[in-house]
């Protein structure tokens, strides 16, 4: 049981910075449907850990198992996660200079 737990952490979090990376550092601009997340995660896991087919199969019925558990819980999350980012926004630009800030909005 703690295995699971672990593995099911884990497999959050990699969710988690998949979606970070791709939302807002490599495509800041597009949202990738849940299962493009999980394709990607699946991928940076596969590579990352030389996944055989099995392995591969067990996260696919993990991540369709748990989607709407992580959607809802986002869900109740976001705008904290909103305000937090648009603080630490606001908090960054304040200390730029007025040439600096122009930038930094942009």
């Amino acid at each position: 049981m703690p295995g699971g737990v672990l593995l099911f952490i884990f497999a959050l979090g990699v969710l988690a910075g998949v979606a970070y990376e791709r939302h807002f550092v490599a495509r800041p601009l597009t949202m990738m449907s849940a299962a493009d997340e999980h394709e990607a995660a699946i991928t940076e896991l596969r590579e990352l850990l030389e996944l055989d087919e099995e392995q591969v199969a067990q996260i696919h019925r993990i991540l369709a198992e748990r989607q709407q558990f992580v959607q809802r819980t986002w869900e109740q999350l976001r705008p904290e996660v909103q305000n937090a980012m648009r603080q630490v926004h606001s908090d960054i630009g304040e200390l730029l200079h007025p040439d600096q800030r122009g930038r930094f909005h942009e």
